[in-house]
């Protein structure tokens, strides 16, 4: 390969194997950037930074336009130069003005030879070790706009008097469907009382950095993290994990997903508000099991450039926390996706203790590469996956997963064999989720018995299957109070009258007042429902209630496997004179009664709506 004049004098040897370029801004004359490029080993390399940042534009015109399409030129003292896009030539001005500027730094577009793939695999290996040793990553998140004054003021007020409310009390205190009504008085300063403050909140966080895979890895692996923004302006992190935790965890969830609300076209991208507070979630569990796949999970709604970069730009952490980073796999930009895919996904299964990872496979629809199995989950995929719950610790249908885990087999590289147990098969389904089920809902409700088979009385199994019987503050039963938060939820969508219709047509006697309930009630509701997208509700023969995947369909089965945490639905392939049945996954599910060992399933069996028990009966499975 024909390496570029720039990388050619200064090469990356093969040995010792931790050899990295670093970068040194010398001078800046008017517009022209002067850099200096040499190399060192990474654990003795002189103090280095590394910079976190867009590529391309650092955010989108609203008609989806890039705002800084320009190019610009890095120069060398060599007499070399580089072409880079605008937003990266402008981090380059913000840290000639920094106290940074006398620092050298690692800049992935610049300090990779891009055309070099050897060199470009060694390096994303390296990743890991020079995101650690680096003494500040520094994020840069793009020049002024119009945004950010208003945006800054409201990060810099907001946390301080969060501290001094309840988290209970935060919706009605800092109320988004009554901006105007805001009277804290540090609030009002900031302007929190005006829409357009929101807004422009909003805006800040539609920041293409905030949707940016690769920044998962840097931002983990830091030691020290500095955010630059505009000319001048730096941002705590403390303060944007505050205030995203305040905007994920309530009211103002729903209202930063409303178009109308944000004045943008059905379609744009909107704020990724919930980034920091994933982040915070994702270091908590870097040293946890588990922890290279919950981040995958929670990365879902992330992008980047090349499809295999969304696990490419993870295996940094995997190598970082291994117990054997022997067997942990390695970047080659050789592979197509579907392969690097499918052995991420091997690798997950054979070094964990459960089968977590199968249930977020969601089904065809959700499978946009071509020659992936079924079991293999598509990463970039970005919409929201599975029960909205990253570890469904707070779930164990099948029991213990470690206890009763049996190790998976692979006959053939796209066969997964395992051992699991048929529930029950789907006998009807709703469409998925939106304004218009609610009338399918009514009619699988209608289907079941006045009482479900665990004592609850079926219109209760109903709003608990709606929510997966969990609520925003990880509750597992969901709290009591909550059927008044359905209630109330029922009333604000007009929805009450054909719901105790339906209840006594079943003979139940439900009446629902004017005072069950208050707006807020339904908010919290509809905040329990909002972190579950993309389920259709399903009642099988035996008269089960569950939620799952949309691309679930009547005739599939429900299973237990042993080391999942939830049931999966499978459907069944023909054979085609194979020994074992063949199965595609659609996907994991909540089954009403069946998450907890009791009292669905006991010693005897799976108990069945008549109170009658069938023995549990474990076949092996080839899902393809």
């Amino acid at each position: 390969m024909q390496l570029r004049p720039l990388y050619s004098k200064i090469q990356l040897p093969g040995e010792p194997p931790d050899i990295i370029r670093l970068l040194k801004i010398e001078k800046i004359e008017g517009d022209r950037i002067i850099c200096h490029l040499d190399q060192a080993k990474v654990s003795e390399a002189p103090e280095y930074s590394t910079l976190s940042y867009t590529w391309r534009s650092p955010l989108l015109k609203d008609d989806g336009s890039d705002p800084y399409p320009s190019k610009h030129v890095i120069h060398f003292i060599d007499g070399d130069s580089i072409p880079v896009f605008d937003n990266l030539y402008q981090a380059f001005l913000r840290l000639g003005r920094s106290d940074f500027r006398d620092q050298h730094f690692w800049i992935d577009a610049i300090c990779i030879d891009q055309d070099n793939t050897v060199e470009r695999n060694h390096q994303v290996d390296l990743m890991a070790q020079i995101y650690q040793h680096a003494k500040h990553v520094i994020v840069w998140l793009g020049p002024d706009d119009e945004h950010v004054d208003a945006a800054s003021k409201l990060i810099e007020t907001l946390p301080p008097v969060l501290e001094t409310i309840p988290e209970k009390d935060w919706s009605k205190r800092i109320n988004p469907w009554k901006i105007d009504e805001i009277d804290i008085p540090e609030l009002r300063k900031a302007n929190a009382n005006q829409q357009q403050s929101w807004i422009s909140l909003a805006h800040f966080f539609r920041r293409n950095w905030w949707s940016r895979s690769w920044v998962i890895q840097e931002v983990l692996l830091s030691q020290n993290l500095k955010l630059f923004c505009g000319t001048e302006r730096e941002i705590s992190w403390g303060d944007l994990e505050r205030v995203s935790h305040f905007l994920s965890t309530t009211a103002w969830r729903q209202v930063l997903s409303d178009q109308g609300f944000l004045g943008i076209a059905p379609g744009e991208c909107l704020p990724e508000y919930n980034t920091p507070t994933f982040l915070k979630a994702a270091r908590r569990d870097l040293s946890a099991d588990n922890d290279f796949l919950y981040t995958l999970i929670r990365a879902r709604r992330h992008n980047c450039q090349m499809p295999i970069d969304k696990v490419f730009s993870l295996y940094g952490i995997a190598s970082a926390y291994a117990r054997d980073r022997t067997k942990v796999p390695k970047a080659n930009y050789y592979l197509t996706p579907d392969v690097a895919f499918t052995q991420t996904a091997r690798y997950i299964l054979e070094s964990s203790k459960d089968m977590h990872i199968l249930a977020h496979v969601e089904g065809s629809k959700f499978q946009r590469l071509a020659n992936l199995p079924s079991w293999v989950p598509d990463w970039t995929v970005t919409e929201p996956m599975g029960l909205g719950i990253t570890g469904y610790k707070r779930y164990y249908a099948a029991g213990d997963p470690q206890l009763h885990y049996q190790k998976p087999q692979f006959p053939e590289p796209h066969i997964l064999r395992l051992e699991a147990t048929r529930v029950d098969r789907i006998a009807a389904c709703s469409k998925p989720r939106g304004k218009d089920s609610f009338p399918d809902w009514m009619d699988l409700l209608q289907g079941l018995e006045k009482d479900y088979f665990n004592r609850q009385s079926c219109h209760e199994a109903f709003w608990r299957t709606l929510i997966c019987d969990t609520d925003n503050h990880k509750a597992c039963p969901s709290p009591p109070e909550l059927e008044i938060c359905f209630r109330a939820w029922l009333k604000k969508h007009d929805l009450s009258r054909r719901f105790q219709e339906v209840c006594q047509a079943e003979g139940i006697q439900l009446t629902i007042n004017d005072t069950d309930g208050s707006s807020h009630d339904a908010d919290r509701f509809d905040l329990c429902l909002s972190h579950r997208q993309c389920l259709r509700l399903f009642r099988t023969e035996e008269g089960y209630l569950g939620s799952g995947t949309e691309c679930l369909q009547a005739g599939d089965s429900v299973w237990m496997v042993p080391g999942s945490r939830v049931p999966l639905i499978l459907r069944e392939r023909p054979s085609q004179g194979a020994s074992n049945h063949l199965y595609e996954l659609v996907g994991g599910t909540y089954l009403h009664g069946f998450m907890r060992p009791e009292p669905a399933v006991l010693p005897s069996g799976i108990v069945r709506k008549d109170g009658t028990s069938r023995m549990l009966k474990y076949e092996v499975v080839d899902i393809v």
